[in-house]
């Protein structure tokens, strides 16, 4: 008998998330509600990063506001053309949860959102779904910390991180808490 070839055995593309459980929940705080938001950075960013971003962010239901209200659409070129005298923010609807990019620096990409929005498996999911193509369109590691984490500078962002998810190794990594009470 002549062997039977099989097919090529399918590449899956899901990428193993940390779960929304108690245990994440409780021993990270990553979305409990304590007074601030939680962000999301991206380091050493170029304008192609940029530009890069705005595409996978503008794929979702999303707006454009200047100083909070509504405005059409800008080109990554002409935010960081010059001097500002407006705040600029593009925000998008992942699942239930809005996650906003800021345009405060050319070098360092940051979004930023509510814990109170990611109620449950599903918003977790999306939002860790959208960090996920954010990292693969820039091929950079994107980091979840806690709100201005960037503060502390490059350092800070790496060490204060709950989570980051790293493209090269699609593979996400919970970070030990970085402050033990004692």
């Amino acid at each position: 008998t002549v062997p039977r070839l099989l097919p090529p055995p399918r590449v899956r593309s899901v990428v193993s998330r940390p779960p929304w459980d108690e245990s994440l929940k409780g021993r990270h705080e990553l979305w409990r509600w304590d007074g601030s938001l939680r962000d999301a950075y991206v380091l050493d960013a170029t304008l192609d990063d940029w530009r890069a971003l705005v595409a996978v962010m503008t794929a979702y239901p999303h707006e454009w506001t200047r100083d909070g209200e509504p405005i059409t659409a800008l080109s990554v070129d002409s935010l960081f053309a010059g001097p500002r005298d407006a705040s600029f923010v593009l925000g998008c609807r992942a699942g239930g949860a809005t996650v906003n990019c800021h345009f405060f620096s050319q070098k360092v990409i940051a979004l930023d959102l509510d814990p109170r929005e990611i109620s449950g498996p599903v918003e977790h999911d999306a939002v860790l779904e959208l960090l996920e193509r954010v990292a693969r369109a820039l091929a950079k590691t994107v980091f979840v910390t806690p709100e201005g984490a960037l503060n502390l500078g490059r350092e800070g962002v790496r060490n204060a991180a709950f989570l980051s998810f790293d493209p090269k190794a699609e593979r996400w990594q919970v970070h030990p808490p970085p402050f033990v009470a004692s």
